[in-house]
């Protein structure tokens, strides 16, 4: 694989869960594999909750323009031309 993309994606507020999972797998996946993405892995997270992930110690008050809920690692053959110098 010659070149790799991470896209990082927040949920807007008021989208369900479920909503947002389905269009990261059912509509933008899709899209970006008929664009001619030669690898693509799609992942959505679960919310942090405290009581499954005790971790004394380490504060989780991210603020909010940094917490994603997804992502899309798009793999191309070669490098853009827009990144060469």
């Amino acid at each position: 694989m010659g070149h790799r993309t991470v896209l990082l994606l927040r949920r807007r507020r008021g989208v369900r869960g479920r909503a947002f999972r389905n269009f990261v797998h059912d509509r933008v996946g899709p899209a970006l594999q008929e664009a001619g993405a030669r690898d693509l892995r799609a992942y959505t997270f679960l919310p942090w909750s405290g009581l499954v992930h005790p971790t004394p110690g380490v504060a989780h008050d991210t603020p909010v323009f940094r917490r994603y809920q997804g992502c899309v690692v798009v793999g191309a053959q070669s490098v853009p031309p827009w990144t060469r110098c």
